[in-house]
């Protein structure tokens, strides 16, 4: 089975390496997964860094969003992308905490 993780991010630079290394260390076996980062054209650059960080990451997807911003809609636009039979959604400043997964996934 697969879960697509959905990070919809704005201005993450500083958090989302950190958060995608947490991710992939707590998913547990069986589970396969994608991550997949929706970013709203942040100025700090956090799309470009997560194309260029993860660009042989067969795991992460980045997807640039320029117009109609804002959390709701990345999210939406994250789900419209995911491949997963199981879909999660994670703030990126580690309101919620990759060490949750196993147990969402349990549910």
């Amino acid at each position: 089975m697969q879960v697509s993780i959905i990070l919809p991010t704005y201005n993450e630079t500083r958090n989302i390496a950190k958060l995608i290394e947490a991710i992939g260390s707590c998913v547990p076996a069986p589970w396969d997964y994608e991550i997949i980062v929706v970013d709203d054209n942040s100025p700090d650059g956090t799309y470009t860094a997560v194309q260029q960080a993860y660009a042989d990451d067969p795991h992460v997807r980045a997807i640039l969003r320029t117009a109609d911003k804002g959390l709701a809609l990345s999210i939406r636009t994250g789900i419209d992308h995911a491949k997963g039979q199981q879909i999660l959604v994670m703030d990126t400043d580690f309101t919620h905490s990759p060490d949750e997964i196993p147990r969402m996934l349990h549910v």
